[in-house]
């Protein structure tokens, strides 16, 4: 990783809106790959930054909105990670969403395990 990732890293606050353009695993049928360059795979990911999780391997951990209404986290390894591109400042909104959604879930499998009363 480049010395200007880990400095934006450095500077993300929960709440900033990012696009994270990082290496992923990639499949393929077929053919085999012709060149060792063609097995890199680089994905653009966008959201909002969370946090950096992880002793093994560090992780940067946002939360990306999946239509229509639902949020998830995503976790991607520092050593992957490419470029970031920072969009805006403040998007906590998107964080209390997820969190919100996230208890909500909870309860739901507590109450279908038998758990709530």
């Amino acid at each position: 990783m480049n010395k200007e990732v880990l400095k934006q890293i450095k500077n993300l606050r929960p709440g900033d809106m990012i696009i994270i353009h990082w290496f992923d695993a990639w499949q393929r049928e077929g053919k085999l790959l012709k060149h060792p360059s063609q097995a890199d795979y680089l994905v653009k990911t966008p959201g909002v930054f969370k946090e950096i999780s992880g002793k093994e391997m560090p992780c940067l951990v946002m939360v990306t909105e999946r239509p229509p209404t639902r949020y998830i986290l995503v976790g991607i390894p520092l050593p992957l990670i490419k470029q970031i591109e920072v969009g805006g400042r403040g998007f906590t909104h998107m964080l209390r969403a997820y969190e919100k959604e996230a208890t909500n879930a909870r309860s739901r499998l507590k109450r279908f395990r038998g758990e709530e009363r």
